[in-house]
């Protein structure tokens, strides 16, 4: 495959991704996220066709002729495992914070295995997100020097977040560094896939604990 193909698709996926936020952003109130069945079940389709986009770029770099996959492998570099313990506990902190300070008990039910299903496909689009950003669009721009490579990373990041809110794309931007520095200091998407994580589940856990059970089924 030719670099202007690579490249295309690259472009091709980031704005069809965020095409696909704005479509769907506009069924959702990002505040009120999980105030009935209907949202959960936007988010659930918006996270797979997400991933199903992100894979196209994914897989175009996996076959790019003469390029090393960099960030795939798990690798830890010991020399950092206090920084990123610190980045950790930061996450979670301003994770259980946030969730603390918004939690309420909603009017609505869901069944349990609608709560572990939205979960579980979170969970794997932020795997798919982190190789998408931290392996595919980081590398693309690794004939940079690394510090233009980690910003235009941030910008493309923020970017992805611009229909998320006000907030959330402010706090996008030095998030978007903390997963870059984490990447490139481990050689390793997965210490900024474990961040991510760490910094999404807690919020979004302790967010749906507060909503009523219920035995009704739900299509999802």
């Amino acid at each position: 495959m030719t670099n202007f193909l690579i490249y295309y698709i690259y472009a091709y996926s980031f704005f069809v991704l965020i095409y696909l936020y704005y479509r769907i952003s506009r069924k959702l109130c990002i505040d009120q996220r999980f105030n009935s069945s209907e949202q959960i079940v936007y988010l659930n389709h918006r996270h797979l066709l997400a991933n199903l986009i992100m894979s196209l770029a994914i897989i175009a770099s996996a076959f790019q002729a003469g390029t090393e996959i960099k960030f795939f492998f798990f690798n830890w570099n010991e020399n950092y495992t206090g920084l990123t313990y610190v980045l950790f506990f930061l996450a979670f902190s301003i994770s259980a914070f946030s969730a603390k300070n918004e939690i309420k008990v909603n009017a609505y039910s869901l069944i349990w295995k609608e709560k572990i299903f939205y979960l579980l496909i979170r969970v794997l689009f932020l795997v798919g997100y982190e190789f998408y950003f931290r392996i595919v669009l980081l590398q693309a721009f690794y004939f940079l020097p690394i510090a233009f490579a980690v910003v235009i990373n941030v910008i493309l990041y923020s970017a992805a977040h611009a229909f998320s809110g006000k907030k959330e794309m402010i706090g996008s931007v030095p998030f978007g560094f903390a997963l870059c520095l984490l990447t490139i200091l481990h050689q390793s998407v997965w210490p900024a896939i474990m961040l991510h994580i760490i910094l999404c589940l807690p919020y979004e856990s302790l967010k749906l604990y507060a909503t009523k059970f219920t035995n009704k089924t739900i299509r999802i």
